[in-house]
């Protein structure tokens, strides 16, 4: 016996999710069925829910944080002379 589940979706959503589903050759009943019975099989979400903090720096220390601080405010710096390829710095140097 079937039975039916009513779910509000935003309509970008779907649309994108419907492509996705088309591509790998089912429908949004047989990816639904597909989320449902993992979530069984897993007795849970079937996929990790992750809290996106990445801290950029956590694993450096000061010095390279500064360094790296440094490296940007060099590449943001519009009187900098830019370089367009590897042989036009290499000349500017004389390497």
């Amino acid at each position: 016996m079937m039975s039916n589940i009513n779910v509000m979706v935003d309509e970008e959503i779907t649309k994108e999710a419907t492509e996705i589903f088309t591509k790998l050759g089912f429908d949004m009943n047989t990816a639904i069925n597909i989320f449902l019975r993992s979530a069984i099989r897993k007795k849970g979400i079937p996929f990790d829910l992750l809290v996106d903090e990445v801290d950029d720096f956590a694993n450096f220390n000061d010095e390279t944080i500064e360094a790296i601080e440094e490296a940007e405010r060099i590449c943001k710096d519009p009187n900098r002379k830019r370089f367009s390829s590897s042989k036009e710095l290499r000349e500017a140097f004389g390497i």
